[in-house]
């Protein structure tokens, strides 16, 4: 509703600022109109981060990765690897999904579906669904219920290299597709390593049917951060592919944004640094899908390869065209976003 935010920080659990640094990062809530943040998480110990919150369409409940102990005990041992956890918005009800204690099993950036009712997120728990089995030595998408349940693999890579990330729902009544970026065979087999690059991949749940929606198999052209746009027609990422838009083509030195129809079609580029230290990234649309917003460190002209801003921006687009603002106009070295 666009009252709070949630976030990680290494705080005090008091919300005061300046105070002492925790050794590890917990969940914090804070009003958009300023004011003293809650600690929804409490470990004051080294090694039981909590990270990359996010809420539940509805609001109602905040997902996040964490070294928390399985059973939700502030400043105890903890686990090994992160696991996926829910709480509702009060930071109430606590509860791991995945259970993985031993090394090498990490979960990770959960999502939650338009019709609340699931969580995605990349783990590299066993394909099988055993918790602390190390089988899997990639990591591979996974869906499982709010409340805990079962999980659903929509990737099944088992070899190194074949690494499945940064899911998100598609925009739908139930979130019946996942785009995400991976290094899985764009031919689409299994434990294949024929592709060097990770592209952007669309799977149907229903089927399910998987589609790349970039192709580049040579190194350097890695494609991250998909983003769907609300009217359901366009994903937008960034990408070090080839400006003109060929697959397997000349990789940039730099990130750019680059957008490609969910029905599948050529990609749109919307900023176009090939030279080194101009990295644009990690796109989101607007409410109304015609605008684009990301972050760059190109010359605050906008003016393709004319020079580092020295610090990352923030920056706006039409979706469809490119007439880039950069939105901040910080040029000291180290002032990043």
């Amino acid at each position: 509703d666009g009252t709070t935010i949630v976030f990680q920080s290494k705080m005090p659990l008091s919300g005061a600022t300046n105070g002492t640094a925790n050794p590890s990062f917990n969940i914090f809530t804070v009003a958009a109109a300023g004011g003293t943040p809650t600690a929804l998480t409490q470990n004051t110990l080294a090694s039981l981060d909590s990270v990359t919150p996010v809420y539940s369409p509805d609001q109602l409940l905040i997902v996040f990765a964490s070294k928390t102990d399985v059973g939700g005990l502030w400043d105890t041992a903890g686990t090994n690897s992160y696991n996926i956890w829910q709480m509702n918005a009060d930071g109430t009800g606590l509860l791991s999904l995945t259970q993985n204690t031993a090394l090498y099993l990490d979960s990770a950036t959960p999502q939650v579906s338009p019709d609340n009712l699931t969580v995605v997120f990349s783990t590299k728990s066993s394909t099988g669904g055993a918790m602390n089995t190390v089988d899997t030595f990639s990591s591979n998408i996974a869906t499982v219920p709010v409340g805990a349940g079962a999980l659903t693999f929509w990737t099944q890579n088992t070899n190194p290299y074949l690494d499945s990330i940064e899911p998100q729902f598609f925009p739908d009544a139930t979130g019946s597709q996942i785009g995400y970026a991976s290094l899985r065979s764009t031919g689409g087999a299994n434990n294949t390593l024929d592709t060097y690059s990770y592209n952007i991949w669309l799977t149907n749940t229903v089927g399910p049917v998987h589609t790349a929606m970039t192709t580049n198999t040579l190194v350097g052209l890695d494609s991250f951060g998909p983003s769907f746009s609300a009217d359901q027609l366009t994903i937008a990422f960034h990408s070090k592919a080839d400006v003109t838009g060929i697959a397997d083509g000349t990789a940039s030195n730099s990130s750019n944004i680059m957008t490609v129809p969910v029905a599948t079609g050529p990609l749109t580029v919307l900023t176009n640094n090939t030279s080194s230290l101009m990295d644009s990234s990690y796109p989101v649309f607007d409410p109304t899908s015609t605008t684009l917003l990301f972050f760059s460190r190109m010359d605050l002209s906008g003016t393709a390869n004319a020079g580092t801003a020295g610090s990352t921006n923030l920056w706006s687009t039409p979706a469809a065209a490119a007439s880039l603002t950069s939105l901040t106009d910080d040029t000291q070295s180290c002032i990043n976003l």
